[in-house]
């Protein structure tokens, strides 16, 4: 459970795509009530009603928390840091702010009397507001998870044409004759391999696995040490990233970019699977791409 909390989640930090969501909820939610408000009215009300009180709720809510606050305070608010928890809470905190709206537009916009009837209307609307937070959260999280896939996969799009543009291929990467030695925690396990043939670094708790090239086949050694303590041994090489918390990658063997909703995923030389380069790491890898010289 907990790991799930953590996963990456997308938050918009550009304004116009916020907005954008914010006016499409806005107007299906409107839409939803004026078709079904009748079952939720008093019987003063009408379905129209209750409709432009949800629209008020919706939108303002949804500018508050999706474009006002990350604005006065973007340092707090990252797309890169974003996880599913922060994006559970964000959305409770947009429930709660929804039913004050309410509030303040019945009390003090229409001028509706406290009493029996603005407790039930109040009611009404708060039942009604949680249902549809069951269309909309879905509806949201699909809509936001679609955009920032299709961000992604147009970068992967150009970086993939990058790559053909530089003729990238095993018989022009640079450093061919040049070696690094990776070493285990007790160097007893030291293992000297040449920089062209190393495809990628796993970490594995306490282990490091470390995939290269031998004679056109992918071997794999076990080294008892930690990425972060590897990754000193190759820092002095501009090809080697860390893609991901769990992956160090050889740049120049990249083959294919491809992309989702939480950053890219890359194929390397002679290796079938798909190595994943995190959104936070996203931004280090385009542009280790744009300058990768061969």
């Amino acid at each position: 459970m907990i790991n799930f909390l953590r996963q990456d989640f997308p938050f918009f930090v550009e304004y116009k795509k916020a907005l954008n969501i914010s006016l499409i909820l806005s107007s299906l939610s409107f839409l939803f009530v004026l078709s079904t408000g009748f079952v939720f009215a008093q019987p003063e009300q009408k379905s129209s009603s209750l409709a432009f009180i949800i629209l008020f709720m919706v939108f303002n809510s949804q500018m508050l928390f999706r474009i006002l606050i990350p604005f006065f305070y973007s340092s707090q608010f990252s797309e890169r840091n974003w996880t599913v928890g922060k994006e559970i809470i964000w959305m409770i905190l947009e429930i709660i702010s929804g039913i004050a709206f309410c509030y303040i537009l019945l009390l003090w916009i229409w001028n509706i009397p406290e009493g029996f009837y603005l407790e039930n209307t109040i009611r009404s609307i708060t039942v009604l507001f949680f249902g549809l937070q069951f269309f909309t959260i879905p509806l949201s999280i699909y809509i936001k998870r679609d955009m920032v896939l299709q961000d992604y996969l147009q970068k992967a799009k150009y970086l993939n044409m990058l790559l053909i543009k530089k003729r990238f291929d095993n018989s022009v990467i640079k450093n061919q004759e040049v070696t690094v030695i990776l070493k285990s925690n007790d160097e007893s396990e030291n293992v000297e391999l040449p920089i062209s043939d190393i495809l990628f670094l796993k970490g594995a708790h306490n282990y490091v696995e470390v995939y290269y090239l031998l004679e056109h086949q992918v071997k794999r050694i076990l080294l008892r040490s930690t990425l972060k303590s590897l990754f000193k041994d190759l820092e002095d090489f501009e090809s080697f990233i860390f893609c991901h918390r769990s992956y160090i990658v050889n740049i120049q063997q990249v083959t294919t970019i491809n992309g989702n909703s939480r950053g890219y995923k890359v194929l390397l030389k002679n290796y079938e699977e798909f190595i994943p380069v995190s959104r936070q790491k996203a931004l280090e890898f385009e542009v280790a791409i744009r300058n990768m010289d061969i």
